[in-house]
């Protein structure tokens, strides 16, 4: 008979996690109760070792925060300044609480979830070389910063920024929202209830700024995800910009509803309203309005920021324009001194130019589709509509189409920037078909065609203006010319009395040629001819695009004997704009050219 088996002896229990939790627990009670206060002389000690600053407060308590996180809280705190800064105390304050998060004391930032002010003065300055006065413990370190604040809840206190290498100085000043201080609101979709006023002044740039805004109790910077209502107006000189919604994590600019709207009165008077959303590094502006002068813009656009599985911004808008005063623009343009291309992107050789400045957009994709609808100008009533498609495609530009309407006619090209090859390359095509040049004078007739084809390569927008070379033709059909001003061109003082004391009448042009050819800004006509029944005009000379002059020398080749004409040619020569029309020494005798077998 065999033995029954042993009952199984039963396993002792693991006391460590117990003994962790006793400990934890024990510790959690002795932070809590113990006076931290005591530790003054040692802070002082470590900050002025450290720092070479003095730092004094009145209490310090250590303890736990309702998340479980750890908090610390100083009353009567007050920080010394840096030796370089220029104002008396870096904090001044009657409580300062900062809510850290556990995991984060072994990495490599300190994590304040959220850190609350009262009655607080703080002065942040960075001075030009990048010396930061919020640095304690190392504060020669021009490096990324330790310690991240992912919110803040301010009361009763004032924060003043000046940051050099920002070329920034602001002050913000938080306060008790009351009903008189509460802005109209522009948003009818419910938002988070503000409960503060921010009232803030500063420069940016040289430039004066000053507003106020309504806010929620807790304003998030980054990595919280809290909502905040933003409600109030920025001020810089004529320019006012309001906005209200709600946003979170503001210097990511991770989320934000906005309605905004802007008013300027510079040269022309600015509005413009728009509502925009951000989230996840998405940004979409919708129903965009705005209106510069008489001029008009509405449409919508959207931005997605880089990231790892998309390395470059990418962009997209789509712009429409019901009328574009270019005569308005055009004098903002010469008033501001943004004439031209400027400075567009950052080239090599561009360092000394000026106009408007659009920094790494080589490094942005994106598609922007924009139609006018009426292109206006007092002095251009022959203009039409204009429509274009830009797309940036990895530093590769493209303008196609890019298509002008005239009253009729058409002009229709396309512009290719290649900022990859070293130099940039560029390329611009354009075709020019059934314009009425009887349109803009009604000393010439006809229908104008024509073909431009230019290439350039150099490092920036100014350097490929002047690089720029290539061929022009232009040709006039079913064209006519007022019988003085044949008579005129072919020097015929006969003609030109019989045309005075007759009736206008129109002169058939079988042909009218012209061929150009552009190097290095400059405009050489390499063959000019138009023919009548009379005579074939025959023209050779230079445009100088840079310095805007003409040398034009034309000369009449006539077919019948002239008993009152002068055998020289016309010098036409000077500014573009008003050249002195003379009378030259005809190149040496040559037989007329036949306008249809000229190159």
């Amino acid at each position: 008979m065999t033995a029954p088996p042993a009952p199984a002896r039963a396993r002792p229990a693991r006391r460590w996690p117990r003994v962790l939790l006793v400990t934890l627990l024990l510790l959690v009670t002795f932070a809590a109760v113990f006076d931290w206060t005591w530790c003054r002389p040692l802070v002082q000690h470590y900050v002025r070792a450290h720092a070479g600053r003095a730092i004094d407060f009145q209490h310090l308590r250590v303890g736990l925060a309702p998340d479980l996180s750890l908090r610390i809280e100083v009353r009567g705190l007050q920080i010394e300044n840096a030796a370089w800064a220029t104002r008396r105390a870096f904090i001044d304050a009657g409580v300062v609480r900062a809510d850290i998060a556990w995991r984060s004391l072994t990495g490599p930032h300190v994590i304040v979830t959220r850190a609350v002010l009262v009655d607080a003065q703080v002065n942040m300055e960075r001075s030009a070389d990048g010396l930061r006065n919020w640095r304690l413990s190392k504060p020669l370190d021009r490096g990324p910063g330790r310690v991240r604040v992912l919110a803040l809840d301010a009361t009763r206190s004032t924060v003043h920024l000046a940051d050099q290498v920002l070329a920034l100085e602001a002050e913000v000043q938080f306060a008790p929202l009351t009903s008189d201080l509460l802005p109209a609101a522009l948003n009818t979709a419910p938002m988070p209830v503000p409960t503060k006023h921010l009232a803030f002044t500063g420069r940016y740039a040289g430039r004066p700024f000053d507003g106020d805004a309504a806010v929620g109790a807790v304003i998030s910077f980054r990595d919280d995800g809290t909502p905040f209502a933003l409600r109030g107006e920025l001020r810089s000189g004529g320019t006012r910009l309001r906005f209200d919604g709600r946003a979170a994590d503001i210097q990511q600019g991770t989320s934000l509803d906005l309605e905004l709207r802007l008013s300027s009165a510079p040269a022309l008077p600015v509005t413009a309203s728009a509502h925009v959303l951000a989230a996840g590094g998405h940004w979409s502006v919708d129903a965009l309005t705005a209106r510069l002068g008489r001029t008009d813009l509405r449409g919508h656009a959207h931005l997605d920021e880089a990231d790892a599985e998309h390395p470059r911004t990418r962009i997209g808008a789509a712009l429409h324009s019901a009328a574009w005063h270019v005569d308005e623009l055009a004098a903002l343009a010469f008033a501001s001194g943004r004439v031209g291309m400027g400075r567009v992107g950052v080239g090599p050789g561009d360092a000394g130019t000026s106009g408007a400045v659009l920094p790494g957009w080589p490094a942005i994709d994106g598609t922007l589709d924009w139609q006018v609808d009426t292109l206006v100008h007092p002095a251009w009533p022959w203009l039409g509509s204009l429509a274009l498609r830009v797309v940036n495609d990895q530093g590769q530009l493209s303008i196609k189409p890019l298509m002008l309407l005239a009253a009729p006619g058409r002009a229709e090209g396309t512009l290719m920037l290649d900022t990859t090859a070293q130099p940039w390359a560029m390329a611009l095509a354009a075709d020019v078909s059934g314009v009425q040049v009887g349109q803009w004078t009604d000393a010439l007739h006809g229908v104008l065609q024509g073909h431009i084809a230019l290439h350039a390569r150099a490092d920036a927008w100014p350097a490929l203006a002047r690089a720029a070379a290539g061929s022009a033709t232009f040709a006039l059909r079913d064209a006519s010319i007022s019988n003085r001003l044949e008579a005129r061109l072919a020097l015929d003082g006969g003609a030109l009395l019989a045309a005075q004391l007759t009736e206008a009448r129109r002169v058939p042009m079988p042909c009218a040629r012209l061929s150009a050819q552009m190097a290095a800004g400059h405009l050489t006509v390499r063959s000019f001819v138009a023919e009548t029944d009379r005579a074939v005009f025959v023209g050779t000379g230079a445009l100088n695009l840079a310095d805007r002059t003409v040398d034009l020398l034309v000369t009449p080749h006539r077919k019948t004997t002239a008993l009152f004409a002068l055998n020289r040619a016309i010098h036409v020569t000077g500014p573009l704009g008003r050249p002195l029309v003379a009378t030259a020494d005809a190149p040496g005798p040559t037989p007329p050219v036949a306008c249809s077998t000229a190159g």
